[in-house]
């Protein structure tokens, strides 16, 4: 076992690293940035980023799947708060707020992470491929009766919290999460109610 890797030194290496990442993502593509200069923005020497990493998009594929296992911990977390709901339309506004704030807390414990992610010079597509892996394990994950009713609604609701949540993240979630949650609590209740349930 490689004792080094357990470190607290070797933690913050690893976070200046892809604190470095983010930064220089918004100057240019990740497929432009070199080895080189990311050790030099980090103050990371090569062969540190190189114990941990093939390359850059070594990187850049590890903090994806770290997104991608979070947000499956947030769906699991969602679909115990929806287990019992036959339908969207029965969902009531303190279920939806519950709903919102789940999500909120996720994306708070998460910021860096997220903010990589909703950034808008995240590379083109990802904020897509992340909402499509989420509405995608949810159906999967729901039960066949539930699916037609919500596949209708999650599509809507997914596209209005991702633009919500970006502002959210670029203005370094200034709004408190209650609050926050709160609107977007009100959102999903009439999207379940208005267009989950055909009114």
């Amino acid at each position: 076992m490689d004792y080094r890797r357990d470190e607290p030194c070797t933690r913050l290496a690893q976070v200046k690293l892809r604190q470095s990442l983010y930064a220089l993502m918004r100057e240019k593509p990740v497929g432009r940035i070199t080895v080189r200069e990311l050790c030099e923005r980090s103050g990371v020497n090569r062969s540190t980023f190189y114990s941990y990493y093939a390359d850059i998009n070594d990187l850049y594929v590890k903090i994806i799947k770290e997104y991608y296992q979070v947000y499956h911990g947030y769906i699991q977390q969602m679909l115990s708060l929806l287990s019992g709901c036959g339908d969207p339309a029965c969902l009531t506004k303190e279920e939806c707020r519950r709903a919102a704030r789940l999500f909120l807390d996720t994306v708070r414990d998460n910021k860096e992470l997220f903010q990589f992610i909703y950034h808008d010079s995240s590379p083109s597509g990802l904020t897509v491929s992340a909402n499509r892996l989420l509405f995608t394990r949810i159906m999967k994950l729901l039960p066949a009766e539930l699916k037609p009713v919500f596949r209708r609604s999650l599509r809507f609701v997914g596209g209005g919290t991702a633009a919500v949540v970006t502002a959210w993240l670029e203005a370094d979630c200034d709004v408190p999460v209650e609050d926050l949650a709160k609107s977007l609590g009100y959102y999903y209740y009439g999207v379940f109610n208005g267009k989950a349930s055909g009114k």
